[in-house]
C-alpha cells in the first residue's frame, strides 16, 4: 500500500489518483464515462464511474494478457470521503470466476506533504 495518495479533481468532475509507487501510472475516473488504464504487465483496467454523495463508485473489468491466454477479473472500487473531509476509505472487490477478494484502504489527509526535495522523485529548484 502506498503511504500517500495524490488526488486531483478538476472542475469537470474527473478524479485523478496517483501515488509515489508507480508514479507514472495515474488512475483516472471520469464520472458517467469509461476510462481504460494500463495495469500490470500488458494488462488494462476499464472502469465506468458514478458519483453518489461523497462516494465515487467505479466498476469494470481488468484484463491481463499472458501469452495467448487472457484472464478477466470483475472489479469494483468505491472511494468515500468522510463528512469532515479528513479520511478517505477505498473499498476494492475483485472477482475472477467463483473467487472473490475484498480489501479496504484508509488514508488520512495531511496538512503538508513536506518540501518537494524530500519526495521519492524530488523536484529540482532553479537557482
Amino acid at each position: 500500500m502506498p503511504p500517500t495518495l495524490h488526488i486531483t479533481q478538476p472542475a469537470n468532475g474527473t478524479l485523478v489518483v496517483e501515488s509515489q509507487i508507480n508514479e507514472g501510472h495515474a488512475r483516472m475516473y471520469a464520472p458517467r464515462g469509461r476510462t481504460t488504464t494500463p495495469v500490470g504487465q500488458a494488462g488494462t483496467i476499464t472502469m465506468v464511474s458514478t458519483w453518489s454523495g461523497r462516494s465515487l463508485s467505479a466498476e469494470g473489468t481488468q484484463e491481463s494478457a499472458a501469452g495467448t491466454t487472457t484472464t478477466v477479473r470483475q472489479v469494483k472500487e468505491v472511494y468515500t470521503l468522510s463528512a469532515d473531509g479528513t479520511t478517505l476509505t477505498i473499498a476494492v472487490t475483485a472477482a475472477s470466476g467463483p473467487e472473490t477478494r475484498a480489501s479496504s484502504l484508509v488514508f488520512t489527509r495531511l496538512a503538508s506533504v513536506g518540501a518537494c526535495e524530500s519526495w521519492p522523485t524530488p523536484c529540482k529548484r532553479v537557482p
